[in-house]
């Protein structure tokens, strides 16, 4: 009989959370993703490719959209979007 080594999708998700908070400056949880500004031009493309490192080395299938963020008085600014899929 085989044994498997699986980790829940709360462990996953805190998985990722933890990497996201030792790359980004601000983590922030809503619903079932995960959503970091990119706010330094200068790295984004480092932190952006140590992320999917990450989720490519830990993760099945995992989904990841750089999205624009803005609002009535806040400048718009990019910032990735994650999430872990079961």
């Amino acid at each position: 009989m085989e044994t498997t080594n699986k980790q829940t999708q709360t462990q996953k998700n805190l998985l990722l959370e933890q990497e996201c908070k030792k790359v980004f400056e601000q983590v922030t949880k809503t619903n079932n993703y995960i959503i970091c500004p990119l706010l330094n031009d200068k790295t984004k493309t480092k932190q952006i490719q140590r992320i999917k490192n990450f989720c490519n080395v830990n993760f099945d299938l995992y989904e990841l959209n750089i999205i624009f963020v803005g609002g009535y008085n806040l400048n718009y600014s990019t910032a990735i979007k994650l999430q872990v899929i079961e």
